[in-house]
């Protein structure tokens, strides 16, 4: 599955809680062209109990291993855990119309070190 975030600053979101420490200092943004009608929509009310729990739980993969291997969609858009607004796009590499994703551009993001300045403080502290 190809996880996706909507838009820059939730792929920052997204990034920030699960990359590995320390900053990472440089890296890529994507932006691919899905068509519309290749992609679904689910709500919190869609998804199953505990979707959003830390870590996941196993109904969480359970639901996504259905839609992947039911091949009912390219794309599914999700809510976010973390901002729930805000919506992911998981694609599903094994679909038909995978081959329909256009990569529009890819380019260096650096993110903004103030995000990981309680890890870097703590650092700091430590070499002291």
């Amino acid at each position: 599955m190809l996880y996706c975030a909507t838009n820059e600053s939730l792929g920052m979101l997204e990034l920030r809680v699960h990359s590995p420490h320390p900053y990472p200092r440089t890296r890529l943004k994507f932006v691919i062209e899905i068509p519309d009608d290749s992609i679904v929509e689910v709500t919190m009310n869609d998804l199953p109990r505990g979707w959003n729990k830390l870590p996941p739980g196993p109904s969480s993969k359970r639901f996504g291993d259905a839609w992947v291997a039911s091949k009912s969609s390219l794309g599914i858009l999700v809510p976010s855990v973390i901002a729930s607004e805000e919506r992911n796009l998981m694609l599903n590499p094994a679909h038909d119309r995978f081959k329909d994703v256009r990569l529009v551009s890819k380019e260096p993001v650096t993110l903004d070190m103030r995000l990981y300045a309680v890890e870097l403080s703590d650092r700091r502290k430590v070499k002291r």
